[in-house]
């Protein structure tokens, strides 16, 4: 609060003390009523001054407090800028798609080969139960399976190239329906396969650990891409969130992103079959922290074109790994 005002707020409390003490002091008789009612504006004026002298010092520690906050926040978010990013994430999808008809018969008579406890060439046991069933089974760029450009053009851009949109939108901004309206945008752009050519982002992951697999218990095929990095030069911010506090207050959508080449495979097919891709998990980690969701904190919601997306509100004062939804 302005010091003149604190200053004139003492020196009128001191002049209604004085004014006060002189009527007690010159009047005589103090049984009037104008005396009476004198007396007791003065009293009034008091207790208004009171107060308003209460009011300042709340109002001043309020101010004091909330520049602490602010001054404590703008150290946090200079302490933890955003630094580099890993993600670590699995896309499934279903082969009883219509156009993955071919693909299906053949996944199909791995799988009952696995539960028979055999194995075709290349392929290899990613995962096993206790008792030995076999959950998941990885197939490498050389297995026959493996989808190839020419021989599986549709399922090769599906599966070599899993993407996600990580859209997250800062505290206050409710627009998570509308991609452009998010804060910080961070695509991620994978690649499976290391003997292709890949995006700039591969470039940027020369180690790269990505697996095609089976999910046996599921019936369902996989991409799996572990602590893929992703370079602040490839995110899209427009400065609202620049810190770990920023994103620690915000919402995050996730979207699928595919990599469409008209020349391989017609667009249409890819998005059409790409609807039916879900996350199953993700992994997040930024300065220092790690963050897991999975389909039990991911609200899923599907967007007008069919495909879906992924929400999750993060908190700041969330102190575990898991992040709830």
């Amino acid at each position: 609060m302005d010091l003149a005002f604190k200053i004139l707020l003492q020196v009128l409390a001191v002049c209604v003390a004085f004014t006060v003490n002189f009527l007690d002091y010159v009047n005589r008789d103090k049984r009037t009523r104008r005396f009476k009612l004198t007396l007791r504006g003065l009293f009034v004026l008091s207790a208004i001054f009171l107060l308003l002298s209460i009011f300042v010092v709340i109002h001043d520690e309020w101010t004091d407090n909330a520049k602490t906050e602010n001054l404590q926040r703008e150290l946090d978010r200079a302490r933890q800028p955003l630094s580099q990013l890993h993600v670590t994430f699995r896309l499934d999808l279903s082969t009883e798609h219509d156009k993955l008809r071919d693909f299906h018969f053949s996944i199909r008579k791995t799988i009952e080969a696995a539960i028979k406890g055999d194995l075709a060439d290349f392929l290899y046991i990613s995962q096993r139960t206790p008792n030995g069933e076999i959950l998941l089974i990885g197939i490498p760029p050389a297995a026959p399976l493996f989808p190839d450009a020419k021989r599986n053009p549709l399922f090769h851009f599906l599966l070599s190239y899993p993407g996600i949109q990580l859209n997250f939108y800062a505290r206050g901004n409710n627009e998570l329906s509308d991609p452009s309206k998010a804060d910080l945008v961070v695509p991620v752009l994978a690649m499976i396969n290391p003997r292709v050519p890949g995006s700039i982002q591969a470039n940027d992951n020369l180690n790269r650990n990505g697996m095609l697999g089976i999910d046996v218990r599921n019936r369902r095929i996989f991409t799996h891409v572990s602590e893929w990095r992703v370079l602040s030069q490839h995110w899209i911010a427009n400065g609202r969130i620049q810190s770990l506090p920023d994103l620690l207050d915000s919402s995050l959508v996730v979207r699928h992103r595919v990599y469409v080449s008209a020349d391989i495979a017609p667009l249409e097919d890819i998005r059409e079959v790409a609807k039916h891709i879900t996350l199953n998990r993700l992994v997040i980690n930024v300065s220092g922290r790690r963050f897991v969701f999975t389909p039990k904190n991911l609200a899923m919601k599907d967007l007008p074109d069919g495909s879906r997306s992924y929400v999750a509100h993060l908190s700041a004062g969330q102190k575990d790994a898991e992040t709830a939804n």
